[in-house]
């Protein structure tokens, strides 16, 4: 029998719930998949402040790059500001200039910009924290430098002009301040080559803006070259001869001794009138009429002699020349109504009066001058502003104020609306009055041309000049005079004498630094004028030694009067008579008379019925831009300098009076060409200036 076995227990069994284990199977892979969206996210955060920093470092070095760019303008601006000003005759003067004008204007005179500034314009500069709310205004270094290359005497291209060059590299590196996250992280360094080139105005022996006029009675020698921004017009009158040396430049377009044709007007009261040579301007006044216009007429004067060729002096320029010191005379009036006159009200360009106040702005006051010196905030006259501008509240132009005499000069004498002599005072304000009164003196004299009673301001020049040298020994050579009581209405003006020797002739140490006189009233020169050269000879004739001191006049009118000129006999008849006794009794001394300057005036303007002008009128030509009021009696006038024509005038604006009671021409009138004038400094003479911003480079 088989042994009996119990049954064995049965094996346990584990029975596993399935979504635990589903959920276990999960977690880990769970794990693995959010640390790497971890490192993922982190790796995105990271490339996203990354790129934040990239973005706002590219942002901050966007904006010290704009910061550096303004820095190059500000200082081309300023830098030719400078130059205009002739606060600086060349670059290696102007590290001092910027200097000068305080802390936030320092320039390192070095390859590198070491000195730490903050940047030129407001909306760069703020605090010394981070300006949240207007990220313009951040904390920002800037450091400049400029290294000058020096400078060059010659020719400049393309013209017959001498200038200097100048050269000089300008760096400038900015980066943020302090109180930002990129303190030294960020920097941008840029820079320019730049160049100038600066000429005196007097290149030429005669020019003119505008249409040019010579028809001169008697001889007349023109021993230099000669412009016009316009046409030009030139004969003999009066059997006598007109000789031309120099170069010969009317502006393309112009003529030169010849006529555009003109068709007849559709109403047939103007008949055609075909392109002919003659060298008087169509349509202006013929001489010796009151009414008559010139038409086609070549018979009453005679061609000029040209001592080569007429073929090879006279040409056209592709261009006008700019007797504004490089501004640009539209543009001023254009963006200054209130201070030249209204535009035009259909074309809204400038009026030609307005044009023309423009370039007469160099020998006007500044209108808070003036209305200081009128006491009162309007020119009720309008003899240099229209009458609705307020004087006290209009401020002036930038680029006027830089040319005008006024602002340039080192000692101003002030001559308030009654006519009395109301201040002399030197550009900062220092009173001289009591040292330069008594070379002051007033008077009147009757002017013929005008027919009207001229208020006189008396200089006597050699006081003036022991004056200065003793008691302004820091005079820059230019003296102002403004007249407020000055008008067309009313015109005053200076008269200069006893000037054979000038302001700034030393004959000891054989120096000659210049001088100038400006005003915005008329000018006479009584006798000769700045003729004693640095070593004391006279320069009367061509075979003078020494130099020539380099002067300049500058005014609404200039005319010249004899040594033997006497105020009384001026007021003989009291008007512009027809009689000839009145002329008799003004007879200019015998001899030459002599006047050595550079001369920038103005005249009246010839009117032509071919240009739709009401009346024909003659301007007097270039040969009385200097005026006469006496019987010369066949002696000699000369001028040794440049004679330049810039505007029409507005104080002494009567029309050219035909020789006879008025004056009487000098036998031999003589313009000669002082070519010093092209390279020696003349106190606040206008320059003609080529500026270029050069190469753009980083460093």
């Amino acid at each position: 029998m088989k042994p009996h076995h119990s049954p064995s227990p049965p094996k346990s069994r584990v029975h596993l719930n399935p979504r635990k284990h589903a959920q276990r199977g999960i977690i880990l892979p769970t794990v693995i998949f959010v640390i790497l969206l971890s490192l993922a996210a982190g790796a995105i955060l990271e490339l996203a402040m990354s790129s934040y920093r990239l973005s706002k470092r590219n942002e901050i070095r966007a904006r010290a790059r704009v910061i550096a760019e303004s820095e190059l303008e500000v200082f081309y601006y300023k830098f030719r500001e400078s130059l205009i000003m002739g606060n600086a005759t060349s670059a290696t003067d102007l590290p001092t200039q910027f200097a000068a004008l305080g802390s936030a204007y320092v320039w390192d005179n070095s390859a590198t910009p070491v000195t730490e500034g903050t940047p030129y314009l407001q909306i760069y500069k703020d605090s010394d924290v981070l300006d949240t709310t207007n990220l313009e205004r951040d904390d920002w270094i800037v450091r400049r430098s400029i290294i000058t290359s020096g400078s060059l005497v010659g020719t400049i291209p393309d013209t017959h002009k001498t200038g200097t060059f100048s050269f000089l590299t300008v760096r400038i590196l900015v980066e943020p301040g302090p109180s930002s996250p990129f303190y030294g992280k960020v920097s941008v360094k840029v820079g320019r080559r730049m160049g100038y080139a600066t000429a005196s105005l007097f290149q030429y022996n005669v020019f003119f803006q505008g249409d040019m006029e010579f028809a001169p009675g008697g001889n007349t020698l023109i021993e230099g070259d000669i412009a016009a921004n316009g046409s030009i017009y030139m004969g003999a009158s009066g059997g006598g001869t007109l000789t031309v040396s120099g170069y010969t430049s009317y502006l393309s377009g112009g003529v030169f001794n010849s006529t555009l044709a003109v068709a007849a007007s559709a109403d047939g009261t103007t008949p055609a009138i075909p392109a002919v040579t003659t060298y008087r301007k169509p349509g202006t006044l013929m001489p010796g009429t009151l009414s008559t216009p010139v038409t086609a007429d070549t018979t009453t004067l005679s061609a000029p002699v040209f001592t080569t060729s007429e073929s090879a002096q006279v040409s056209a320029m592709t261009e006008a020349e700019n007797l504004l010191g490089g501004q640009d005379a539209a543009a001023i009036a254009t963006r200054n109504p209130e201070l030249f006159g209204a535009l035009d009200g259909v074309t809204g360009e400038p009026t030609d009066a307005a044009l023309n106040n423009v370039y007469r702005a160099l020998i006007a006051p500044p209108p808070s001058a003036l209305a200081t010196a009128l006491s009162s905030s309007t020119d009720t006259q309008s003899s240099e502003y229209p009458a609705t501008t307020n004087l006290s509240a209009t401020a002036d132009d930038d680029s006027i104020a830089a040319l005008r005499a006024y602002n340039r000069a080192g000692l101003i004498i002030t001559v308030d609306g009654t006519g009395a002599l109301a201040s002399i005072k030197d550009g900062d304000g220092t009173s001289y009055l009591a040292d330069i009164s008594p070379a002051v003196t007033a008077s009147t004299l009757f002017d013929q041309r005008e027919g009207k009673s001229v208020a006189i301001t008396n200089i006597d020049v050699g006081a003036l000049k022991t004056a200065l040298e003793t008691a302004v020994p820091g005079f820059n050579g230019l003296l102002y005079v403004l007249l407020a009581n000055s008008s067309e209405t009313s015109p005053a003006a200076v008269r200069l004498s006893n000037a054979a020797i000038t302001p700034g002739v030393n004959t000891t140490s054989q120096t000659a630094s210049g001088f100038t006189v400006a005003t915005n009233g008329g000018l006479y020169v009584k006798g000769d004028y700045n003729t004693t050269t640095t070593d004391g000879t006279s320069a009367i004739t061509n075979t003078y030694t020494g130099k020539i001191n380099p002067t300049l006049l500058m005014a609404d009118s200039i005319t010249v009067l004899s040594s033997a000129w006497d105020d009384a006999n001026s007021t003989e008849l009291g008007t512009a008579s027809t009689s000839t006794s009145n002329i008799s009794a003004r007879v200019a001394a015998s001899g030459q008379t002599t006047i050595n300057s550079a001369i920038l005036t103005g005249n009246t303007s010839a009117d032509s019925v071919l240009e739709g002008d009401a009346a024909a009128t003659a301007s007097g030509g270039g040969q009385n831009l200097i005026r006469y009021m006496e019987n010369w009696n066949g002696n000699s006038v000369t001028m040794r300098g440049s004679l330049g024509r810039l505007f029409d005038s507005r104080h002494f604006t009567s029309t050219f009076q035909q020789p006879g009671n008025a004056y009487r021409v000098p036998g031999l009138r003589t313009f000669a060409f002082n070519t010093g004038l092209k390279t020696d400094h003349v106190p606040g003479q206008p320059l003609i200036t080529y500026y270029s911003r050069g190469d753009f480079f980083n460093w």
